[in-house]
């Protein structure tokens, strides 16, 4: 398992180790059980380009997690393609894949290093830089990080905020703790101190004062920060995230959690669009075939003309072009839209799905 990660890593990568002349290994077709033929997404959002290098149009863009095919490579650049919700095909930048950490996992400054280096907690998120022998040169991608902000009526809708962030650091650690079948990093109530955000992207430092005493790497806006010691203008603390590290930051660098209880999410009401009928081809403007689409996929409709309707698919594979109007469904017509959103009684919850009396009045 391990030299078939760093096989596929070879591949990805454009800085592998010199080594004895020898066949380079075949990267195993998908499917097989003769290693893994997959890297994820690591950056937060990644666009898939027709041509390498960024060239021709762009095709798709993806989301952060979604596990991809290595088709091709060329320079800092690797052809992918997407294995869920539905396949489609681009070029990315090879710094835009990546894995999660398999357990916790200290960083190493070099490759055999002794620990004590930035913590990587299970499933933690990192982009492949380089490898050398078993080991991988890493670097933590942001994590999402989602609060919610909601009126003081309950007609008010809830406003979903997603921001990236956590503690960005990079290391060395054995290729065997990389995978990409582990499950997404989830944030814990931490058990010590008080937990708030760093407000602004901020140093973490051994001791207070004196940029020397930074440790390498950097905390982006609203990384989870517990403090557990006040100190005048200091506070002393750890990161809470994919990435742990302890140490002092600024006072004014620390604020109050937001909202970031997913129980409120239950509170918005997000309308439906259009949904795809059976499997169909989208194309883009010049009648190229971007993809298929598979029946069921929620889309919204964005205009209508001489190609068809032209729609956009949800994350976390977004892509945008035209198909037969025939192809969609139309999810917002009553009294679809009574049952789905509670649109009687002036805006009451709705009921429970399944089959229904129709709730409006004809008369």
């Amino acid at each position: 398992m391990r030299r078939a990660f760093t096989a596929l890593a070879c591949l990805v990568l454009t800085a592998c180790p010199a080594g004895p002349a020898e066949p380079p290994p075949d990267v195993p077709a998908a499917g097989t059980d003769s290693g893994p033929s997959s890297l994820l997404v690591a950056a937060p959002e990644a666009l898939l380009w027709s041509k390498a290098g960024g060239a021709g149009r762009s095709v798709a863009t993806v989301h952060q997690g979604v596990t991809a095919s290595i088709k091709e490579t060329s320079g800092s650049w690797a052809l992918i393609s997407t294995q869920s919700p539905f396949e489609v095909t681009g070029w990315v930048r090879r710094s835009d894949l990546g894995c999660r950490v398999v357990e916790d996992t200290h960083l190493l400054p070099e490759p055999g290093g002794s620990a004590g280096g930035p913590l990587a907690r299970a499933a933690c998120m990192l982009r492949i830089l380089e490898i050398s022998d078993d080991w991988l040169h890493v670097e933590s991608a942001p994590e999402p990080f989602t609060h919610y902000e909601k009126g003081p009526s309950y007609k008010d809708p809830v406003i979903v905020h997603t921001e990236f962030a956590g503690f960005i650091a990079r290391g060395w650690i054995p290729s065997g703790e990389c995978s990409t079948d582990v499950k997404a990093f989830y944030p814990r109530a931490p058990k010590d101190g008080e937990l708030g955000i760093i407000s602004t992207a901020s140093p973490v430092l051994r001791q207070p004062g004196g940029i020397s005493n930074q440790i390498p790497g950097k905390a982006l806006p609203f990384t989870r920060w517990v403090t557990t010691t006040v100190d005048g203008t200091w506070v002393k603390g750890r990161t809470d995230g994919q990435v742990v590290v302890h140490g002092w930051v600024p006072i004014t660098s620390v604020a109050a959690l937001p909202n970031t209880n997913p129980l409120n999410k239950l509170a918005e009401k997000k309308l439906r669009d259009f949904e795809v009928i059976a499997s169909t081809g989208i194309k883009n403007g010049k009648g190229q075939t971007i993809t298929t689409l598979p029946g069921g996929q929620e889309v919204d409709k964005i205009d209508e003309g001489a190609l068809g309707c032209k729609i956009k698919t949800m994350p976390p594979v977004i892509v945008e072009g035209w198909i037969p109007c025939t192809s969609l469904r139309n999810l917002s017509v009553l009294p679809e839209a009574a049952i789905e959103y509670g649109i009687i009684d002036g805006g009451t919850w709705p009921p429970d799905r399944g089959p229904q009396p129709n709730p409006l009045s004809l008369d």
